[in-house]
């Protein structure tokens, strides 16, 4: 917790998840803001949500076929 590489990765993985919930939160609020209606803010956010789900499905099956293939040996090795 003293490094600075440890700040710095804190917040890479930090303020993307801040930027998404304040998005998240005030969807309605910006989606009226730019003359939309409520059920258009719904749409986005289900929408979001439904692609969000389905992409990491798809990514977890090709990390499974191709690419933890590539990473095994490495995986391996830190139990000798």
């Amino acid at each position: 917790m003293r490094t600075k590489a440890f700040w710095l990765i804190l917040f890479c993985y930090s303020v993307p998840a801040l930027v998404n919930t304040g998005v998240t939160f005030h969807l309605v609020s910006i989606a009226d803001g730019k003359g939309l209606g409520d059920s258009v803010a719904a749409l986005v956010l289900s929408m979001t949500a439904i692609i969000g789900f389905s992409v990491t499905f798809f990514v977890g099956y090709l990390w499974i076929e191709y690419l933890f293939i590539i990473y095994q040996p490495l995986h391996l090795a830190d139990k000798l």
